[in-house]
């Protein structure tokens, strides 16, 4: 009843539509949708000399497709869908990795997912011991690699959440210039999707026609360059630190002065 409060020395940011919505039914406060964003004016990032050796560190042969899930491992992100894939495309020798393993809502999920992978016969890679949110070592002084180094890697990635706020790793993706499958969460039907973005997609489970759509993808560099850059472009005019700026300089300058 009183939270977030309608104060005239206040304004309201929300992450999408649905949820400027609920703001003005439940408490009737106008709201601005600010998105996740992300800074596009950096190049996109490469092999370095830190991630150059990643594939070979772990153990990935340079000839495997590497299909990236980067998300934690919680029902919501809906990764049955990514291992059905996965599963579809074993003529190309995949591996499928997931970074994050550890999460706040148990492992029994986790334990699905990897019983999941096996009876598919999905090769997984879950490695918390080598893969960390930022680069480092081991106790035994081994590599640590950081989310970023295996989106440099990764030659397809993996999004078929049932929900989301918005999607920090659909942005991501499009900031790597990865191809990618998306299930078509209502935030992305809404408030993404429109924008113009090219990407696999699927809508509530993994269909022959998106298999194919992904197979021809990875058999075409030129498509897969097409897209990305096509997804930056968009990406740079509406999720950038620009946007973000104008968009908190518009609430600051509305504040009533004192």
């Amino acid at each position: 009843m009183a939270f977030p409060p309608d104060l005239p020395s206040l304004r309201h940011a929300v992450i999408n539509r649905e949820a400027q919505r609920q703001l003005g039914l439940r408490r009737g406060v106008s709201s601005t949708v600010v998105p996740n964003v992300f800074d596009f004016s950096l190049p996109q990032p490469g092999p370095d000399e830190y991630n150059r050796d990643l594939r070979e560190s772990l153990g990935i042969a340079p000839d495997r497709l590497v299909l990236l899930q980067p998300t934690r491992i919680i029902a919501r992100k809906g990764i049955e869908h990514a291992l059905e894939l996965a599963a579809r495309l074993a003529h190309r020798n995949p591996l499928f990795v997931v970074p994050h393993h550890e999460s706040d809502e148990g492992d029994e999920y986790t334990r699905r997912i990897c019983d999941y992978a096996e009876q598919l016969g999905v090769d997984m890679m879950v490695r918390p011991d080598r893969i960390g949110l930022n680069r480092g070592k081991t106790d035994r002084g081994e590599k640590v690699y950081s989310l970023w180094d295996l989106y440099v890697h990764a030659d397809f990635v993996t999004f078929p959440s049932l929900y989301e706020g918005y999607g920090n790793a659909f942005v991501e993706a499009l900031f790597f210039g990865k191809p990618l499958l998306v299930n078509r969460y209502s935030v992305y039907r809404e408030d993404i999707e429109p924008l113009g973005f090219q990407a696999v997609t699927i809508e509530g489970y993994l269909t022959q026609a998106a298999v194919e759509e992904v197979e021809a993808l990875l058999d075409n560099p030129d498509e897969r360059e097409r897209q990305a850059r096509l997804n930056r472009e968009i990406a740079t005019r509406h999720l950038s630190l620009d946007l973000l700026e104008e968009k908190i300089t518009m609430l600051l300058d509305d504040l009533p002065r004192v």
